[in-house]
């Protein structure tokens, strides 16, 4: 009984002198932009400690490793990563066992865990190193809505929803309302997975109002879209009339070339003079009392009578 007892109490004495690295909280949230102290304390069993380094670091999804800055005791220098110059600084007092850092200009970048890791020179063992959460926080952007497949009677479509960026990621949920603009319940068979609602054979009574709200922890932002579910018959009806009007116009075309054409063929009939031939000539000479032996006209009776104009007929071969 002796012996477990010692052995308790050289556990207990083993823990309470051994390190121990603390971070309060297991996450911390931060404004895009802002500025945030991540603190961090330790325990050591020195009771003086008089060379130590600093560690804080970022731990990305797939556990890689990556340096914010190193802190040196008590020489007071640091070493800060190329991408957190002129944003990181240690903000502790090893004198009064604080590690804390200080982080500005807050970035979705600067999202994910972070880790203080404490090494005391002669005091390794124990908890040398913890960890938290940064969640940087960005309210949801305007989300788009849109439709997928055909709006028609007995096909299945699916509203999508999403928001360009925000963090924490943002829910989306989604709300239906009649042609009347009154709240109603979502159709039967309908389904919602990451801001994609599927409707499963629509029909006329699916028609209305959908609104689309994305949130998280800061805000929240909506979208809205109108859908209008109709017949197969009007994909047709409406092919139907398009032929229609287009074989229509052909018509109309036709029937208007070929008036002009006509039109301008009894345009080009022209009329030129025709002389009279020898028997009319005679016939006029025997009625004025000449006869046709009268090889010289009387040149005063010529004078007396003015030449007679040529009657007019069509334009064609002069017989």
């Amino acid at each position: 009984m002796a012996v477990g007892f010692l052995l308790v109490f050289s556990a207990v004495l083993y823990f309470s002198w051994s390190i121990k690295v603390d971070i309060p909280a297991a996450s911390y949230d931060v404004a895009r932009g802002d500025n945030i102290t991540i603190p961090c304390t330790f325990q050591s069993a020195l009771p003086v400690v008089t060379t130590a380094t600093v560690e804080w670091s970022r731990i990305s999804k797939d556990g890689t490793k990556a340096l914010i800055l190193m802190y040196y005791w008590p020489d007071k220098d640091t070493d800060i990563a190329d991408e957190y110059q002129n944003r990181a600084v240690f903000a502790g007092d090893m004198s009064r066992s604080i590690a804390s850092v200080n982080i500005s200009g807050i970035s979705m970048a600067d999202n994910g865990t972070i880790e203080c890791n404490v090494n005391i020179k002669k005091d390794v063992s124990g908890k040398i190193q913890d960890i938290t959460s940064l969640v940087v926080l960005v309210a949801p952007s305007t989300p788009v809505c849109s439709l997928e497949g055909k709006p028609e009677y007995g096909q299945d479509i699916r509203l999508l929803c999403k928001s360009a960026e925000g963090s924490p990621e943002p829910t989306y949920t989604w709300q239906s309302y009649s042609a009347e603009n009154k709240m109603r319940n979502l159709p039967p068979k309908t389904t919602q997975d990451t801001g994609t609602l599927t409707l499963v054979n629509v029909s006329m009574d699916t028609s209305g109002f959908f609104v689309c709200t994305s949130a998280n922890k800061i805000r929240s932002a909506m979208c809205n879209m109108t859908v209008a579910i109709y017949p197969p018959s009007m994909n047709i009806a409406f092919t139907a009339g398009m032929i229609a009007l287009a074989v229509g116009g052909l018509i109309i075309i036709g029937i208007i070339a070929y008036c002009c054409c006509c039109r301008d063929k009894g345009q080009d009939e022209e009329y030129e003079m025709e002389y009279p031939d020898e028997n009319v000539e005679e016939k006029l000479r025997t009625e004025h009392g000449e006869t046709a032996h009268d090889d010289q006209p009387d040149e005063e009776h010529e004078r007396s009578h003015p030449p007679m104009l040529p009657p007019n007929k069509p334009k064609g071969t002069v017989y």
